[in-house]
């Protein structure tokens, strides 16, 4: 049995579900480190205007990649804040490096991106396009909040990315399927 939620744009305030509220209760010092990297290795060279795009259609589907945390007096709360029309999107030309400077870069700008999300405010979704010439495969790099995102959420976010691309490339009307549930 499927179970459909909402299919709307969904913001505004949400409840934490348990393991969030466990999440909190651990006051880890840099809560915001707490995340989920996948590190894609793309075969075919991609156009930057649909990726992002479909970045975007991502984002307005799956709420829980617009949440925001706030400490409160009273514990932390969680809102679904509205998509912006700006992706955390950096595409890294590393063409000129050698491989092992490339791998360099690519480390540091991951450690750069998750090191960058923010919970108060946004983004808790970041991604890079590395570009390591024609001998190499590009690697696409997505790195989301752990709140956001668990093992089993990447198999449908990847496949929703696939399909948006795919479609947007082909010149069609962008479809998802319809939500299941917010997270």
């Amino acid at each position: 049995v499927t179970r459909q939620t909402e299919q709307e744009l969904i913001t505004g305030p949400t409840q934490l579900t348990p393991i969030q509220h466990w999440f909190f209760a651990q006051n880890l010092p840099e809560p915001q480190h707490w995340n989920q990297a996948m590190l894609l290795q793309i075969l075919q060279p991609l156009d930057t205007t649909f990726l992002q795009q479909a970045l975007q259609a991502l984002l307005i589907h799956h709420d829980a990649l617009r949440l925001l945390a706030q400490r409160e007096a009273s514990g932390w709360s969680l809102t679904i804040a509205a998509p912006n029309d700006q992706i955390s999107f950096v595409r890294v030309n590393l063409v000129a490096l050698p491989e092992l400077q490339q791998i360099a870069v690519l480390e540091a700008t991951a450690t750069q991106l998750q090191s960058g999300l923010n919970l108060t405010n946004g983004p808790i979704l970041r991604v890079a396009l590395f570009d390591l010439g024609p001998q190499q495969p590009a690697r696409l790099l997505l790195v989301i909040h752990h709140l956001a995102i668990d093992i089993v959420s990447w198999s449908i976010l990847l496949e929703d990315l696939q399909s948006a691309y795919q479609q947007l490339s082909q010149g069609q009307l962008l479809r998802l399927p319809p939500k299941t549930t917010a997270f």
